[in-house]
């Protein structure tokens, strides 16, 4: 029963701006953006395979002399056509210089297309930064530095980034002794999503030739676009190393991928394969070392005399029209066609289209994940296709191109992304029965997420009811009992889902009512698992798929949160019942979010809060210790603030309120002087250069 207590006063000093845990050193891990997913090793990943001993010998052993040998090309860039074997040959190099750290220091980055943290270039430096970091202490102490005095590295271009958390940290080390080779495996380049992000990366990688001490190494693959290949020229001329995997003699290939499907198909027992007949097999893969991989899994994945049936349908089954000597991603689409139809074909004819509508809604949703996610829990997100246990024994027909553990709780992943591009692609996908309308998908997607996020965010979701509760204080299994991994990729990706659809939100639409039950719900529920600040821009986001002439009301709605959010997120990050209480109360009288959520009736207080937002300054502090202002100025075309304190001058953005840049003074009590240009900020004792420029993230 809830108790009511009469005659409560709080007094002292809010700083809105911060909290108690802020003024603690932050971790490296807030500081900068990682995709953990990015690493060649990264967990999930234990099954994707690396060279058979015997193949790829000519093209590795050129890799290995180019690493180990003097040649100022320090780029290599390795090309093929989805399927030749690129990331194989990534992925094998990288385990040999991981195995290798005293002579080696090394980074990777393992672009994955559609996924949320490694099919964009956003997280690229820092992902590079922290694996770094996590080998070399010295570095790891320089970057420390770097981004706890500039918290607003990460929000500017990427070239800026790379040079101010890579190549500065890394030339100060110059001078230590021995120093190991840096080298950079790059896999899938293509899969980023922006080609202008790809030729920015492409540039940033060309800059590294000045960190020469290191003698460094990047090795790139991707897909042969024209742009990449025009924009390894433009910024390097001839100076880097290229293979191309379409130009490797034909016979090469054809003795790796038979050697390869000899050594697979031989595991298989009951399965007898005369040489001519894994020959034959081997040519219909046509270099593709995917369809071989696919093939030999779906054979070896039959039972009994299934797999005998399973290799017939290989050598016969043809698409219509499908001719000799076609494109050698038409054999692949064959390959693809073969195993979906016959996981299918043994079912009676009222049967199979039912188990075609389920196939398609699973496969379909795994393909437009933006995010990997356990059978269980995506199950939980489409919660009408049937039970967990029918449902994975069809699965285990499509072992061949799934990766499904007997486990229903490990996240389903995809063997090859080329079987994403066949089912979203109607003219690869011929067959309606499984071709998937990728815009479609990602709108009933969306609207899956807003369901469960509907039914079950709530207030104080948690079952904590203290509003001083701190996130870390909660145990773990807690979150993960009231925040299902199924609500919180709802909570993280519904706006993305939302964006992909093409759809536009309006007033009074599902969307629109959705925000007005939820939104504080929907916050608490991020800074629970951690993701408070991305907040910030999903709502940016989300504003940018409103109907101008017909989302008024949640147009101001947003508009409000935004500035509730970034002024008091450092509260709601560590502390996120707090929205309910000191966040709401402290807001101007006139703030949308107040008036439509409310403040506890048992909180009383002096009418002192502002009318308006940006009315006046939040209180000013610093991350790591209080100080006193002395003096402040304004730079509005930046939309930044300059404040002075003692021997210290900090700039601020006024958007979020976050510091973008530090510096210390060796005078006291330094006085700020306007410069309408903004690069350059007086100080009575010289001038000191602004490099802050912060960039918001609206895409």
């Amino acid at each position: 029963m809830a108790r009511s207590y009469d005659n409560i006063h709080i007094y002292g000093k809010a700083h809105l701006g911060d909290s108690y845990y802020l003024g603690q050193s932050a971790r490296l891990a807030d500081l900068v953006p990682c995709a953990v997913h990015a690493q060649f090793n990264a967990s999930g990943k234990d099954h994707d395979p690396h060279c058979l001993q015997g193949t790829r010998i000519d093209i590795l052993d050129c890799i290995r002399k180019w690493i180990n040998g003097k040649d100022d090309k320090h780029i290599f860039w390795l090309s093929g056509l989805a399927g030749t074997g690129k990331s194989t040959i990534a992925r094998t190099i990288a385990r040999e210089i991981y195995e290798n750290p005293k002579e080696c220091w090394m980074a990777s980055f393992f672009f994955n297309r559609g996924s949320w943290d490694t099919g964009h270039a956003r997280k690229f430096v820092g992902t590079i930064a922290t694996q770094l970091a996590n080998k070399n202490m010295p570095y790891r102490e320089l970057l420390q530095k770097a981004v706890s005095e500039d918290q607003g590295i990460f929000d500017r271009v990427m070239i800026d980034q790379w040079k101010e958390v890579i190549v500065s940290p890394l030339s100060l080390l110059k001078d230590e002794s021995s120093q190991p080779q840096l080298i950079i495996v790059i896999d899938a380049l293509n899969e980023c999503d922006k080609s202008e992000d790809i030729i920015q990366i492409l540039q940033l990688l060309v800059a590294s030739r000045e960190l020469g001490q290191f003698r460094p190494r990047i090795l790139i693959t991707s897909t042969p676009e024209i742009f990449i290949q025009e924009s390894m020229l433009k910024f390097t001329g001839t100076a880097y190393r290229c293979i191309s995997l379409q130009d490797e003699p034909g016979d090469v290939v054809d003795h790796d991928i038979l050697l390869f499907m000899e050594t697979e198909l031989s595991k298989v027992k009951s399965l007898r394969l005369h040489k001519q007949q894994v020959y034959q097999l081997a040519k219909k893969a046509a270099g593709l070392f995917i369809w071989a991989n696919i093939a030999c899994r779906f054979i070896s994945g039959g039972k009994g005399i299934f797999r005998e049936k399973r290799l017939t349908a290989i050598f016969e089954e043809r698409s219509p029209g499908s001719q000799t000597g076609m494109h050698p991603e038409k054999h692949l689409d064959e390959l693809y066609l073969t195993v979906l139809r016959k996981a299918i074909q043994k079912y009676a004819d009222d049967g199979w289209q039912e188990l075609c509508y389920l196939l398609r809604q699973v496969l379909g949703s795994i393909v437009v994940l933006l995010a990997p996610l356990s059978l269980h829990s995506l199950l939980g997100l489409l919660s009408d296709l049937g039970d967990v246990d029918i449902i994975h024994e069809h699965l285990e027909d499509l072992c061949s191109i799934l990766d499904i553990s007997k486990d229903k709780t490990h996240p389903l992943r995809l063997h090859h992304p080329s079987f994403c591009d066949f089912l979203l692609n109607k003219e690869r996908c011929q067959d309606e029965n499984f071709w998937i309308n990728e815009q479609d998908m990602h709108r009933a997607m969306m609207k899956r997420c807003v369901d469960l996020m509907s039914e079950l965010l709530e207030k104080h979701i948690c079952d904590a009811k203290l509003p001083g509760v701190h996130v870390s204080g909660m145990e773990k299994g807690q979150k993960e009992r009231y925040l299902p991994h199924e609500l919180q990729y709802s909570c993280l990706y519904w706006v993305e889902h939302l964006r992909r659809s093409n759809i536009k939100v309006e007033d009074n639409d599902d969307i629109s009512d959705f925000l007005q039950a939820h939104l504080l719900h929907w916050l608490e529920a991020l800074s629970l698992i951690g993701r408070a600040p991305e907040s910030f821009h999903i709502i940016r986001n989300l504003q940018s798929l409103l109907k101008t002439d017909r989302s008024e009301i949640i147009a101001t709605l947003l508009t409000d949160a935004i500035c509730l959010f970034s002024a008091k997120l450092s509260t709601i990050q560590y502390m996120p019942l707090q929205i309910y209480t000191s966040v709401l109360t402290f807001a101007p009288r006139n703030s949308i979010m107040r008036q439509k959520f409310g403040i506890p009736q048992w909180l009383s207080f002096p009418q002192t809060t502002e009318i308006l937002w940006n009315s006046g300054l939040e209180t000013l502090q610093n991350h790591y210790q209080d100080f006193n202002l002395i003096n402040l100025i304004t730079i509005p075309h930046l939309r930044l603030i300059a404040s002075a304190s003692y021997d210290t001058i900090w700039i601020w953005f006024t958007e979020t309120w976050e510091y973008m840049q530090k510096t210390e003074l060796d005078s006291f009590r330094p006085q700020l002087g306007f410069n309408p240009e903004g690069t350059k900020l007086p100080t009575g004792r010289g001038a000191i250069t602004i490099v802050a420029r912060p960039i918001l993230k609206l895409k």
